[in-house]
């Protein structure tokens, strides 16, 4: 049976943390998301999830269950979909973190293997964590005979993941990050 994933970044953070880098951090939504993720719901015209599975972070956690609930379904909690954690550059903002550091966030594509933010993880760290999760989520699907998961993710993990499974050069992944609230459908199974 092939199933889909469907991987949903979570909606917009509160505007407080435009401009700040907060990556693993655990940020609030901007007020006012429900409407948005109950007209997701009412209006999901694929098979609909036989589980939705969060991070653990707020701004995925909050937006899964409502979901849940709505699809009348139970919750997965898996926090290797967590955004990449960009160590003691979180809730700095990203101009106090260029002052600092000129172009070193370019290194964490220039040097996925080996280059982090100071106490971060890895470009290939975030990968490897991903991958993981995402082979747990493909053998479960199959396990289940269900053809839907959703997963209420972040960017950073939904574009890693699009672009490793496409095989798209690690330079490339920041341009596969969707817009927030938007839902990436990937297939799995054969």
């Amino acid at each position: 049976m092939t199933a889909t994933i469907h991987l949903m970044r979570h909606p917009p953070v509160a505007a407080r943390f435009k401009g700040v880098c907060y990556g693993g951090s655990d940020v609030e939504l901007e007020p006012g998301w429900e409407p948005a993720i109950a007209a997701m719901a009412g209006n999901w015209s694929e098979a609909a999830p036989a589980r939705v599975v969060e991070t653990g972070l707020s701004r995925s956690r909050d937006p899964a269950i409502h979901l849940a609930q709505a699809f009348q379904v139970d919750v997965i909690h898996e926090p290797r979909l967590r955004e990449i954690h960009l160590g003691t550059w979180e809730l700095r903002t990203w101009d106090a973190i260029y002052a600092e550091s000129g172009n070193a966030m370019d290194r964490l594509l220039l040097e996925p293997a080996t280059f982090s933010a100071p106490g971060g993880e890895t470009m290939f760290a975030l990968r490897d964590r991903v991958l993981a999760a995402w082979g747990e989520l493909v053998e479960l699907a199959r396990q289940l005979h269900v053809e839907s998961l959703l997963v209420v993710t972040h960017g950073g993990p939904i574009a890693t993941l699009r672009g490793h499974l496409a095989g798209r050069p690690v330079q490339e992944w920041p341009g596969l990050i969707p817009a927030c609230g938007e839902v990436v459908p990937l297939r799995c199974g054969g």
